[in-house]
């Protein structure tokens, strides 16, 4: 498949075939417009408040695996590794029409072409909704929906996550305990319908979470919520089946590195250590805005570079008390790395008044247009080299060759989208060039990885 025109600059040398392992460096994420967001570390690292520059260095240390005295329960059955490339595609089998209703039978059709595509890049893990957005489904057409991505999925060796609700925007404990609560008990029945499929492994919702500087007291009552969900969710899973969660890095409303005025550095890591031991995946979403060790500290709402450090910390947390541990949602975001990136001189990225107001300006898609693809491919391909080498099992990229309109944004890596073709070209040809398409999780490759074909 043609995934974009080509671009007219001279693209420079494709890179090495083995993904360099550049030095660890910082972070960001899609939803990360919150303000109060803060810094967090990975255990041992040393760190300064980033939005305070004169703020004292100090030194983070991740609390031990069974810190409340009580045992840490291991996954009954470990999470199969996979390939180091996955996928996202909440809305797969939609055609430029919109959704298709699983009864009608190209809804089956479309699927297969879109699990082919992906298959092409050597994906084995796919990441969809039970709902897709815009879909307005019942919960019998969510069931078959599932049953039959699940289905044609198993055809061509992958596996599925299945979010229940969507809690990017209903932040806050009161939104929890009502909108996604509710939707999670209501989609149960999807998992009882699909107890058959082994590939499947289920996420209470897409990055559900706290407001900025929760308190102690919201931080226990998240991770009481977890836990809760967790072990509702575990009683409607079939045999081989997994618990994910999928946050963003700010999800608990503070970081260990510097909580805010409501909660200390040991809260945070309490409720970390109590969110990861419900379930069997942490998935950390991660959008960079510039290179490994060059990002900034704030662009507009988001802090790239405390982002970065708060994925690090829940790998080390979730590797503490032996859980897996993911990038679910990954991409360069266009929008953000082109303001990132000076493509409009004089604005100020600290402000986020005017970082939003030039995001909303009319002609701001002439200023993404200034992105060079093969300079975003790059970037992208210095990303998976970092993630890898900091031993990240598996990176999902967002809307991976996504076809048709509908949840796009400037982030996803479709060919759809006015725009978008050029960078998404430029990325795929990185991963066919690169050694990224069928590349084991890292610690995993015994053998050479099978080629697959070309898309």
């Amino acid at each position: 498949m043609d995934v974009g025109k080509s671009d007219s600059h001279k693209p420079s040398p494709p890179p090495p075939a083995d993904p360099p392992k550049p030095p660890v460096g910082p972070k960001m994420n899609p939803n990360a417009g919150r303000a109060g967001d803060h810094f967090e570390a990975a255990a041992g690292d040393t760190v300064f408040h980033q939005n305070d520059p004169s703020a004292a260095k100090q030194t983070v240390a991740l609390q031990p695996a069974q810190q409340d005295g009580n045992p840490t329960p291991q996954p009954s059955n470990p999470v199969p590794k996979g390939n180091f490339v996955g996928a996202n595609y909440t809305d797969i089998g939609r055609t430029a029409d919109g959704p298709i209703n699983p009864d009608s039978p190209g809804f089956r059709a479309a699927v297969e072409e879109d699990i082919k595509r992906l298959e092409g890049l050597g994906v084995t893990d796919l990441r969809v909704w039970a709902d897709p957005p815009g879909g307005g489904m019942n919960v019998d057409q969510m069931a078959k929906r599932i049953d039959i991505i699940a289905d044609v999925a198993a055809e061509h060796g992958m596996r599925i996550t299945v979010d229940l609700s969507d809690g990017s925007s209903a932040k806050g404990m009161d939104n929890l305990n009502e909108t996604v609560s509710d939707q999670i008990s209501q989609r149960l029945a999807v998992m009882d319908a699909n107890q058959g499929h082994s590939n499947i492994d289920w996420s209470m919702g897409n990055e559900i979470g706290l407001n900025g500087n929760a308190s102690k007291a919201d931080m226990d009552a998240f991770a009481t919520f977890v836990e809760n969900q967790a072990a509702t969710m575990r009683q409607h899973m079939g045999d081989g089946q997994h618990l994910v969660i999928e946050l963003t890095p700010g999800a608990l409303g503070n970081h260990p590195g510097s909580p805010g005025p409501n909660a200390t550095t040991d809260d945070v890591l309490a409720a970390m250590h109590r969110v990861a031991r419900a379930v069997d995946t942490v998935s950390i979403h991660f959008y960079p805005v510039a290179a490994p060790g060059q990002l900034p500290n704030q662009v507009g709402w988001i802090q790239p570079a405390n982002d970065f450090a708060s994925l690090k910390s829940w790998q080390a947390v979730a590797n503490q008390e032996g859980r897996d541990f993911i990038v679910g949602e990954f991409a360069v975001p266009r929008d953000d790395y082109a303001l990132a990136s000076g493509k409009v001189p004089g604005l100020d990225l600290n402000n986020p008044d005017a970082v939003t107001a030039a995001k909303n300006d009319p002609n701001f898609p002439s200023v993404m247009d200034q992105i060079d693809p093969q300079q975003y491919a790059d970037l992208t391909n210095q990303w998976l080299g970092e993630l890898y080498g900091m031993g990240v099992r598996q990176v999902r990229f967002w809307q991976l060759t996504k076809d048709d309109p509908g949840h796009n944004d400037p982030s996803s890596l479709d060919t759809a989208a006015a725009g978008h073709g050029d960078e998404t070209q430029k990325v795929v040809e990185m991963l066919q060039g690169s050694g990224w398409v069928g590349r084991p999780a890292p610690g995993t490759e015994t053998e050479e990885p099978t080629p697959t074909p070309k898309i």
